[in-house]
């Protein structure tokens, strides 16, 4: 066959879809996307002094449990649309979680209509004014903000979870809370 040198591997978010792949045996490998992250925007800024206990950067939506965060005296969010195909409507999902937490503070810019979300280079801007960063759902996909969070030099606090987050993480550098 003219392309028989090529062998393709999918790339599993979680040991349990390793083992099933290769139970199939399909090519596998253990990886997520949260390994095409760009290191050379999210990074470490240490000329920036953190003021902030947390960051919590999670799309507006009830499944990413903000509710845990409440306690925490001084923690920033910044997120994104709430649903798919809301994209360019995440004011009304912004406004509930600002109004549910008023002692936090939310960042992203906001106009009468309209809320943007933070270019890569802003979110790791915020991510230096923090101390930590939160994973806080319980089951999704990779989050692609926890791998953010590890190139910015952030520790990460994560709930238990299934879906993958956890591939990057070590005991140096996450600590799972209930």
């Amino acid at each position: 066959e003219l392309h028989s040198h090529i062998k393709i591997y999918v790339a599993a978010n979680t040991d349990a879809e390793l083992a099933l792949l290769t139970e199939h045996e399909i090519d596998s490998v253990p990886a997520n996307h949260n390994m095409f992250v760009d290191e050379t925007v999210f990074r470490p800024r240490p000329e920036i002094k953190p003021v902030y206990d947390a960051v919590y950067n999670a799309n507006f939506s009830a499944f990413k449990r903000r509710e845990l965060s409440a306690d925490i005296a001084r923690c920033v969010h910044i997120g994104y649309a709430a649903e798919p195909g809301s994209k360019d409507d995440m004011l009304k999902p912004f406004l509930a979680a600002q109004a549910e937490f008023p002692q936090h503070d939310f960042l992203n810019p906001r106009t009468e209509h309209s809320v943007r979300r933070l270019g890569p280079n802003e979110v790791n801007h915020v991510l230096a004014r923090a101390d930590v960063g939160l994973c806080l759902s319980e089951v999704e996909g990779p989050m692609v903000a926890s791998m953010e969070y590890l190139l910015a030099g952030l520790p990460v606090v994560t709930t238990p979870n299934t879906g993958g987050r956890d591939r990057y993480f070590t005991p140096e550098t996450a600590i799972v809370a209930e």
